[in-house]
């Protein structure tokens, strides 16, 4: 009897753990372990889904900044959805119903990430209709030099507001799948760039010789005269146009030209101021053989060579002929010279504007044919003990002042007996201007060759 009622006992008991053990099983089927933690925190004895909508907020709101401002795009617009991986389910899943009682001793612990999917082909309609994507108001342009009213400038680089299409969709998809939620499209490099910015050695270097030669000054020597020319002149006659600097020489050539056509004296009437105070011109006739001719062509060659080396610099025209100086009034005959009236018959010698010398001569013949001609003449050279040749046969001189290349000068002639009054209208010289022996050697100790000497 005994054995029995134990047997009957027994029975009960295992029979209340069975049903204790199968209620346990299909009471852990649908909920969670006791002392389980996810993310470290409790959710012991939670259903997967009350859970699940506590762990998860599937809302998004994403800031876009831009060159133009801010914009934004919402999670609904793009189908956003965040899961969690593992999910609740899952874990609940993982955890056997069946060895539910090993379980109420044990901690649970688990570790869950959220996963976020959204529409790429809805992303990429809404980042293609953001206003950034279409008011896009400036292209790059890179950092160049312009040459302008005042000169050349260095024109720094614009960047614009321009954005990289690819980029941008490519920087806001990789931002949403990371889950932030703002992103600086200029900072990820989203907008196109100049190439060349204001720092490119090659583009600074080449503004500082561009900058050397307009910040120069040519000084043009024109013997006791100059002219300075600067920016104010040149950069009129220059361009610049792809990285190449380039000139109009043809208004170097009209500069040049305009130049010689103000400093030239070679037959060019200037004023004179006679013994007796009377101003008159002088020269100009065609006879000259003294003043100033610019070698035009070498001239603006040398020029031309100046204003590119970028370097201030003094230039000295070349001249075909020169003369020995030049005064305010742009003439050339200075303080030295000799001065010989034709209608008077008389020769003066100053020099360094005090008379040293002066006698009464005989001029050509009043005839055409052996006029003295009218002008601004140079001494070409000294000398002594001259024979000279022509239609008449020849003479000897003692001393020898040539004028012009073709016989006319300054002399002695001791085949006269007198000089002066009105003997060269019926018994003139060839041209020459016959002078008294003792006046020319006197004359000839103290001139030099190159001296003027004015005829009028």
């Amino acid at each position: 009897m005994e054995n029995k009622e134990k047997k009957v006992a027994i029975g009960i008991a295992v029979g209340a753990c069975a049903a204790l053990y199968a209620l346990g099983v299909m009471h852990f089927d649908n909920v969670l372990y006791p002392n389980t933690f996810i993310n470290g925190e409790s959710h012991e004895m939670e259903e997967p889904g009350p859970v699940s909508e506590g762990l998860i907020d599937n809302t998004k709101s994403f800031s876009i900044k831009t060159l133009q401002g801010t914009e934004k795009i919402d999670g609904e617009e793009i189908g956003w959805n965040t899961t969690l991986s593992p999910s609740i389910e899952e874990i609940q899943e993982s955890q056997s119903p069946w060895a539910w009682p090993l379980a109420l001793f044990q901690k649970h612990e688990y570790t869950t990430k959220e996963v976020h999917t959204y529409d790429e082909d809805l992303l990429t309609k809404k980042i293609d209709k953001l206003k950034f994507m279409t008011k896009s108001t400036q292209l790059p342009v890179d950092a160049h030099i312009e040459k302008q009213e005042e000169g050349f400038v260095l024109i720094p680089e614009i960047d614009g507001d321009t954005p990289i299409v690819e980029k941008v969709h490519e920087v806001i998809g990789k931002a949403l799948d990371e889950d932030l939620d703002k992103v600086n499209l200029d900072e990820e490099g989203c907008y196109y760039k100049a190439g060349i910015r204001s720092d490119n050695e090659e583009l600074v270097n080449e503004y500082a010789r561009l900058d050397e030669i307009q910040n120069m000054v040519v000084t043009i020597d024109l013997t006791e005269s100059a002219e300075e020319l600067d920016k104010s002149v040149f950069l009129d006659w220059a361009s610049y146009e792809n990285g190449e600097l380039n000139f109009d020489y043809d208004a170097v050539d009209t500069y040049v030209n305009e130049l010689a056509d103000k400093y030239d004296t070679w037959e060019q009437s200037r004023p004179f101021t006679t013994h007796n105070g009377e101003q008159i011109a002088v020269g100009g006739g065609g006879w000259d053989t003294y003043g100033f001719l610019m070698d035009r062509e070498t001239t603006i060659d040398l020029i031309k060579g100046a204003i590119m080396s970028g370097t201030s610099q003094i230039v000295s025209p070349v001249w075909v002929h020169t003369g020995l100086t030049r005064n305010t009034e742009n003439s050339d005959i200075g303080s030295t010279y000799v001065e010989i009236s034709i209608s008077e018959q008389h020769m003066w010698y100053y020099e360094n504007g005090n008379l040293m010398l002066d006698t009464d001569v005989v001029t050509g013949m009043d005839i055409p044919s052996r006029a003295t001609h009218p002008g601004v003449f140079r001494v070409r050279w000294k000398e002594t003990e001259h024979t000279m040749t022509g239609s008449y046969g020849s003479a000897f001189v003692h001393y020898w002042l040539p004028l012009t290349e073709d016989g006319i000068g300054i002399h002695d002639a001791s085949w006269r007996g007198s000089y002066g009054g009105t003997i060269y209208i019926s018994n003139g010289s060839h041209g020459c201007i016959n002078t008294p022996y003792s006046k020319m050697q006197e004359l000839y100790s103290m001139i030099e060759a190159g001296t003027p000497a004015v005829i009028y």
